[in-house]
């Protein structure tokens, strides 16, 4: 049988490495999901969380293949990863 999922289907479940989803995870999949693109400003402001918790968070979802990292510098966003 086919796997029929679409990414936005597996949101909350498991990523590709087989590690939970966090509730922080899946609210910048969920507004990237919504809105394409966000800057790492967007996601201490959604997630009430410091600037270096959310470096943090964001470098750990590239790694995983949950977003990628576009741009450099102040011109850096992230989006989907398997966009």
């Amino acid at each position: 049988m086919k796997n029929t999922e679409k990414p936005s289907d597996t949101v909350g479940k498991v990523s590709d490495n087989l590690t939970p989803l966090s509730f922080q995870e899946e609210t910048i999949i969920t507004y990237l999901e919504e809105h394409k693109r966000m800057v790492s400003k967007e996601v201490e402001k959604l997630l009430r969380i410091k600037e270096s918790r959310t470096r943090e968070l964001l470098k750990q979802m590239v790694e995983k293949g949950i977003i990628r990292r576009l741009g450099s510098g102040r011109s850096t966003y992230y989006v989907l990863g398997k966009s």
